[in-house]
């Protein structure tokens, strides 16, 4: 932009009635013809955070549901003598299979279409292997905390509200 002037003064001297108009630098050329990526770009973002969120909730809920079906079999589990962590670990075991049957059909549906996504990709590998850990381990996590509030409710089921209801 500094030199605009002086560029302006060489074109008049060698035709004036040439006009000059649009002059930008090539970082603001850049950022002007990379505006719809970036916006596509983190409107990408935006759903997947709401998707991320969306499988908080209905991994939370499939996991909640078989928890209150298998009220009565914990609360015999419970009576029998089955302690508070091995429930929580049953539970979270069951709900972690779930999880892993998630991360692996997606991480499979990612790898054979990422070659159509290779076009939106800007520095970035279509398989960088730090976004795909990065991405397993934030699902996991997510998983991991859907599972736990229901398998530490049905922890507190108490073996003898349970047997009382048949």
């Amino acid at each position: 932009t500094a030199l605009t002037p002086s560029a302006r003064s060489v074109v008049s001297q060698l035709d004036a009635d040439l006009p000059i108009y649009g002059v930008t630098t090539m970082a603001a050329q850049l950022d002007d013809s990379l505006a719809v990526r970036q916006a596509f770009s983190w409107l990408l973002a935006v759903f997947s955070v709401v998707a991320l969120g969306l499988a908080l909730a209905g991994l939370y809920g499939v996991v909640s549901y078989s928890v209150s079906q298998r009220a009565q079999e914990i609360g015999i589990r419970m009576a029998l003598g089955a302690q508070r962590l091995q429930v929580v670990g049953q539970v979270l075991g069951r709900g972690m299979v779930l999880v892993g049957a998630g991360v692996v059909s997606g991480l499979g549906v990612a790898a054979v279409s990422a070659r159509f996504l290779s076009d939106l990709l800007f520095g970035v590998s279509v398989y960088d292997p730090p976004t795909y850990l990065t991405v397993t381990a934030a699902l996991v996590i997510v998983g991991l905390l859907a599972t736990l509030v229901p398998a530490r409710r049905a922890s507190a089921v108490d073996p003898m509200r349970v047997l009382r209801v048949d």
